[in-house]
């Protein structure tokens, strides 16, 4: 039966984003100002910071979650302009608080 199983492949995602900005609504306290940057398909990619550096609010800016505040950005996948939103289903990241079970194994397919 295991050679009735048809394994998808997912194409991948490469996401480049510029002038990144994020303004707390009613305010001129900007606490992103012109991000620049691009995830590649194939890497890790990992935010570094002291408590308090902003994050995570830059990853909500990225997946199109930060609430409560004003972003403008310009985010092109695979090269075209589309909303990240698109690609909710497959894309997401995990909070430093996350639980992860121990007898969790990253496994390569075939």
């Amino acid at each position: 039966m295991a050679s009735d199983i048809e394994i998808r492949t997912r194409p991948p995602i490469e996401e480049f984003f510029k002038d990144l900005t994020l303004t707390l609504k009613g305010k001129t306290k900007h606490i992103l100002r012109c991000v620049l940057g691009k995830l590649s398909p194939g890497h890790v990619s990992a935010v570094l910071g002291p408590s308090g550096a902003g994050k995570t609010i830059f990853l909500s800016v990225l997946i199109g979650k930060a609430v409560g505040c004003t972003v403008t950005r310009v985010i092109l996948i695979n090269g075209k302009p589309e909303l990240v939103q698109s690609y909710m289903k497959i894309i997401c990241f995990l909070p430093q608080d996350d639980i992860v079970h121990k007898n969790l194994i990253v496994q390569k397919n075939p």
